[in-house]
């Protein structure tokens, strides 16, 4: 069922404000009916299922996304702008979401698996130390 203007305005005014009775003064309801018509729509399937596609649109706009966050320690650590101690830290928090930070991690590239073995600088390891 399509929604009428005042029932799509209602459920975007209770979705920010999260109050019906507001929410229906604020789609065009009078003071004496917005407390009864705002509890009845949140009664309706319809509007119930439009609220909820509004929520999960506002959640994804205020939740930044894996690719986002990667995004945005790249820029930081590439940004010769920024302190170096901060492009460091922005480098740190990239290794780790990567999972680079671990010893003996692995992870799929373009050319197949490639594994990357980290040993801490004070051990003292005999042999081969080479990153393959």
């Amino acid at each position: 069922m399509k929604l009428t203007p005042k029932q799509e305005k209602f459920c975007e005014f209770y979705v920010a404000l999260g109050n019906a009775t507001e929410a229906a003064k604020k789609a065009g309801h009078s003071e004496k009916t917005a407390k009864s018509v705002g509890s009845e729509n949140l009664t309706k399937p319809d509007l119930r299922n439009r609220i909820g596609e509004l929520t999960v649109q506002e959640q994804e706009k205020r939740i930044a996304k894996a690719e986002e966050v990667l995004a945005f320690f790249t820029a930081a650590m590439r940004d010769g702008n920024v302190q170096m101690k901060d492009r460091l830290r922005a480098a740190e928090n990239l290794a780790k979401r990567m999972g680079l930070d671990r010893e003996d991690r692995s992870f799929d590239s373009d050319e197949g698996e490639t594994k990357i073995v980290i040993q801490p600088e004070d051990a003292s390891v005999e042999g081969d130390n080479e990153i393959y």
